[in-house]
């Protein structure tokens, strides 16, 4: 299980939802789905696109998706479809599996490995001329970083992996249909070889920002952002054939027109243009299209070479060529600078229809049928990037169909697993059942909280008294007892109605601290009547033992918190709260995220200690606390810290008891 990585800021989603304004563009409601609002739709003789049956849809409509159990090590999560559509792979920085979507089952998983304290990024997948396929994955330094090297694992018919995996210098360029792969150092490699000795060097060439083979693989075109060049290659033997016109611009992309007759250059830098090069006549002047309002970072060719689909600042565009003239114009109503641009165009079905991605949802408009669909994030869904979302031909059964079109959207495979809730406990090696002792407290699904200084910090939303009765867990001081985590429930999207059994095989996806904290009832008042608002105090602490590396993360693939009751705890009955942090984004304001859960727990003994310091729900922190908003030098630290080692959380220290 693994996920993806563009951090959305769920309260912020979910205020929208009642005032209709996302930060940096309108949205309106379209059949219950919070959508952008569009000043600009594509339509046909001037009626505007209507929606598809049942559209717009939000992620938790699927009918089903994946899941990769292997190791996550570091949260690092791809998946591609390969292009003739018959297999989905998948990838989790050590593990590769691939599944064949026709039957809907594993088709082979296997180890991949990558060099020590090194990391995989940018799966690529592409059938192999000669059968098979080849995976490539990009190798950094660091997560975020641009990688200097990549590996290819060659898998057979039976994808299953054959030979070993070769090292190549520089990251990938792009690979033409004939098996040759350019790297961003310039280059080329056979990949019908099993060698990583370049067949050709691209001479002088600087760094570049993009290359695009030819239809044919005789010419190979580039460009640079930091040299502002753009140039035309022999991509046999390497040789510069032509250096295009100075364009004193960060040259930002470049594409070959199916044909093979015509090479785009896109300028940014505040020239915002898209300069189109004849192959035929190198040295006439370009055709030039302007009137971008950012820089033309995305385009496709319509196969025919006859159209050209290009993404700006929240907004697509589709344009004849070569006459210049604009036939299509999507555009999102923006309020400030923040939109995106649209990416990801792409031509299906000959150019009967097209696709697009904006912010988090898919887009795709029939040109025929004036009909659009998109499929879109919910308002408490969470999702990192980069988002990848493929409309695959063939397989109906998949059941998001359209016209013998389905959809399988990879930013949806693991999302169930980047939220998570604790309904069991766990005391001498006894799992209890769901919502047995764990007070329910969400009609919806398990959600990351950001509500620091409301009332539902306390238990969670709904949270002051139990949705329905609960029993009490009679535990000992000194005893050490569990909170078992589980995964959304989005087959039944209400976690209070799910009763199933504790799942091994699911835990934690998130980096942070774990707290505990015990409140005591009144005496004469049951806890089932208990609203929390007495005297609360911290227990216990699940730190970075190492001063670096928080112990409860996805690393450790943790799905038990265990916290220790101080033996000095006097006997009574008590809330048991218990809470997990995702820090992965805890150095901004406002974006750490609470996952917690309270427990009814009689405490026994002949404790006798004073509890303190003590606090009370709300008020025990806010979104400022260092302990939900982390210091800059605590959060990824390079080094082990103190501070990290001896942690003690959000609010007041722990009471050792």
């Amino acid at each position: 299980m693994a996920f993806i990585k563009l951090l959305l800021a769920t309260t912020g989603i979910v205020q929208a939802a009642y005032s209709a304004a996302l930060p940096g563009f309108k949205t309106v409601l379209v059949n219950t789905v919070l959508v952008p609002k569009t000043k600009s739709d594509f339509a046909k003789n001037n009626v505007t696109a209507k929606w598809a049956s049942g559209y717009p849809r939000e992620w938790g409509s699927e009918d089903f998706h994946y899941q990769l159990n292997a190791p996550d090590p570091e949260d690092n999560f791809d998946a591609v479809v390969t292009s003739d559509e018959k297999y989905l792979v998948m990838f989790n920085g050590s593990y590769i599996e691939f599944i064949d979507v026709e039957k809907n089952t594993t088709a082979s998983g296997f180890a991949f490995r990558v060099p020590d304290k090194q990391y995989a990024v940018d799966l690529t997948v592409r059938p192999a001329t000669k059968g098979g396929y080849d995976v490539f994955m990009g190798i950094a330094s660091y997560k975020y970083d641009t990688p200097k090297t990549f590996l290819r694992q060659r898998v057979g018919s039976d994808v299953k992996p054959i030979d070993q995996p070769i090292l190549y210098q520089g990251s990938i360029g792009a690979i033409s249909k004939q098996g040759k792969l350019v790297s961003r150092y310039g280059y080329i490699y056979d990949l019908e070889t099993t060698s990583n000795t370049p067949v050709a060097t691209l001479k002088g060439q600087p760094a570049v920002t993009d290359l695009s083979f030819s239809p044919d693989g005789v010419h190979l075109s580039s460009v640079s952002w930091n040299e502002k060049t753009a140039n035309l290659w022999n991509a046999t033997s390497g040789e510069k054939i032509f250096s295009f016109p100075a364009t004193n611009s960060q040259n930002w992309l470049t594409r070959f027109s199916p044909d093979g007759k015509y090479v785009a250059i896109a300028l940014g830098s505040g020239n915002n243009t898209l300069q189109i090069y004849a192959m035929s006549n190198l040295t006439a002047a370009p055709i030039e299209i302007k009137d971008f309002n950012d820089w033309p970072r995305q385009l496709d060719w319509s196969p025919d070479s006859q159209q050209i689909a290009v993404g700006d600042r929240g907004r697509l565009r589709i344009l004849n060529f070569p006459s210049k003239e604009v036939t299509q114009t999507w555009e999102i109503d923006i309020t400030d600078n923040y939109p995106p641009t649209a990416i990801s165009p792409s031509w299906l079905d000959g150019g009967k229809k097209i696709s697009w991605q904006w912010n988090v949802g898919e887009y795709l408009y029939d040109f025929e049928t004036n009909t659009e669909w998109l499929w879109n994030v919910g308002p408490l869904d969470h999702v990192w990037g980069p988002q990848k979302i493929f409309l695959v031909k063939k397989y109906a059964a998949m059941k998001f169909s359209l016209h013998q079109l389905t959809l399988l959207t990879l930013s949806t495979l693991h999302q169930a697993s980047a939220h998570y809730g604790f309904p069991y406990t766990v005391l001498n090696g006894i799992i209890s059942k769901r919502w047995e002792y764990i007070r329910p407290s969400t009609t919806s699904m398990f959600g990351p909280n950001l509500d620091y200084s409301g009332a539902s910090a306390m238990c969670g939303p709904n949270g002051t008294l139990p949705l329905f009765p609960v029993k009490t867990l009679e535990v000992a001081a000194g005893s050490t007892i569990g909170f078992g985590a589980a995964g959304q429930s989005r087959d039944i999207g209400d976690e209070s109605k799910d009763m199933s059994d504790f799942k091994p095989d699911f835990w934690m996806y998130h980096a942070g601290p774990a707290t505990a904290w015990l409140s005591k009832a009144p005496e004469g008042v049951e806890l089932g009547e208990y609203t929390g608002d007495g005297k609360w105090f911290k227990i216990d602490v699940k730190p970075a033992s190492d001063g670096q590396h928080w112990d409860y993360s996805s690393d450790a693939m943790v799905n038990i918190m265990n916290f220790t009751i101080p033996a000095a705890t006097p006997p009574g009955k008590y809330l048991l709260r218990a809470e997990h942090l995702n820090m992965e984004n805890g150095g901004s304001y406002k974006t750490t995220e609470m996952y917690q859960a309270c427990a009814h727990v009689e405490i026994t003994g002949t404790g006798t200690g004073k509890p303190g310091p003590v606090t009370h729900f709300p008020g025990a922190f806010d979104a400022k606390d260092p302990g939900i908003w982390l210091p800059q030098a605590l959060w990824r630290p390079y080094q082990p810290m103190e501070e990290l080692k001896n942690w003690q959380g959000a609010g007041p220290r722990v009471w050792q008891g």
